[in-house]
């Protein structure tokens, strides 16, 4: 490795931690570092990365990008962010979430309701609340009440 690799590569270490919001203790605790001096001394150039240090580095630095200076499977911190919370969740949490996002990904549901006057009318799982006795139209589904002076 050239000292321009040396150099490149030291660079775009710290250019990854400060990408990723972290200090270089931060830095070195994910990486399971006694103490800061190893991890300041790589990023500073005065000592080669070995591969140990580089590799328990992986799950909060992009790699790739490190060693090559390309870009490929990297995350942005929001990403890290929601990739860390969902590896330190229980499987109730992981499920919700995961529930969350495909929901969120579907078409919304449109149920067409023609009505007057006023109640309540579930439909699609959604409540349209009416101010007045409701007539006419078709329902289908559970009841609709009337119930005066309520809201």
């Amino acid at each position: 490795m050239s000292t321009d690799s040396v150099e490149n590569f030291a660079f775009r270490l710290r250019e990854e931690i400060d990408s990723r919001r972290m200090s270089l203790a931060d830095a070195a605790r994910a990486a399971g570092e006694p103490g800061l001096q190893r991890i300041k001394d790589v990023v500073s150039g005065k000592q080669r990365c070995p591969i140990d240090l580089l590799a328990r580095l992986a799950d909060v630095v992009d790699v790739l990008y490190i060693l090559t200076g390309e870009r490929g499977g990297a995350v942005s911190p929001d990403e890290h962010e929601l990739l860390t919370l969902y590896r330190a969740a229980p499987l109730p949490v992981k499920m919700a979430a995961v529930g969350a996002l495909q929901g969120g990904s579907q078409p919304p549901i449109h149920t067409t309701i023609a009505a007057s006057g006023s109640g309540s009318i579930a439909a699609g799982g959604k409540v349209q609340q009416f101010n007045g006795p409701i007539s006419g139209g078709n329902f289908a589904g559970r009841d609709v009440n009337n119930r005066k002076g309520k809201t």
